[in-house]
């Protein structure tokens, strides 16, 4: 419950900086992942989060799935990014 509040706190300070435009629901994907025009900063994203990113880099009817990752501590692991087809709204 903790690691979820934080990811939410996490996205809302990157949407009310605007490191991330334009949210809107992502129905249909686990955990409803928001569709974002911009990858966050690293180290904006809580560990395990997932973002939908809509910048153009995976080509029509598609989205960037990113998953947030950790760059400190013992098991350091980048974010993970693929292509994954756009959710019907």
């Amino acid at each position: 419950m903790a690691r979820r509040a934080a990811a939410l706190l996490v996205l809302g300070v990157s949407l009310l900086a605007g490191g991330a435009r334009s949210a809107q629901s992502g129905a249909g994907f686990p955990n409803s992942a928001p569709i974002v025009l911009e990858e966050p900063p690293e180290g904006q994203m809580a560990p395990g989060m997932v973002l939908l990113v809509d910048d153009g880099s995976c080509g029509k009817g598609t989205v960037k799935q990113v998953t947030g990752g950790e760059i400190a501590g013992l098991n350091a692991r980048p974010r993970t990014r693929k292509c994954v087809a756009r959710p019907a709204r």
